[in-house]
């Protein structure tokens, strides 16, 4: 089963009341943490991502890799010792960012977002520009041609 609004409203359901649900989110290629925080943003829950760096003895050459989680809750108390923990910080899902369900996603996105984590020196794109100011109105011919006359 996947990270969708039906998901989560099955998950809430079956939750204690100060229970915490964990999503593993890993991916080389897609950045799923905010998808799911989205989810669980939009159905009443606060969430929290393990972003624990690599230690001694973990890395990709080895194809030994930190896991990427993401915790969510009722309640930010839910999460007890682990909103201390300096390797769980709050998440919340991108403005902007549409919601991900059952008949929507944006893999194309998710890869981008994960894409431009891993080459921060690539900018995002810039704001689109304003549109342009409507032009003047243009002068009366017959005014020009007398000026022109004279």
């Amino acid at each position: 089963m996947t990270a969708t609004p039906r998901w989560a409203r099955r998950v809430l359901m079956w939750l204690a009341p100060d229970g915490i649900v964990i999503m593993h989110v890993s991916n080389r290629h897609m950045e799923l943490q905010s998808v799911v925080a989205g989810i669980a943003h939009a159905n009443g829950l606060v969430s929290r991502v393990n972003n624990r760096a690599a230690r001694d003895g973990e890395d990709d050459s080895d194809y030994v890799f930190t896991s990427t989680v993401v915790i969510s809750a009722r309640e930010d108390a839910d999460f007890a010792t682990l909103r201390e923990d300096a390797d769980w910080s709050a998440i919340e899902p991108p403005a902007g960012q549409r919601i991900w369900t059952d008949d929507y996603s944006n893999v194309i996105g998710a890869v981008i977002r994960q894409y431009r984590k891993a080459h921060p020196d690539i900018a995002a794109p810039a704001a689109p520009e304003p549109a342009p100011a409507e032009p003047a109105p243009a002068a009366e011919p017959d005014k020009d041609k007398d000026k022109a006359k004279q």
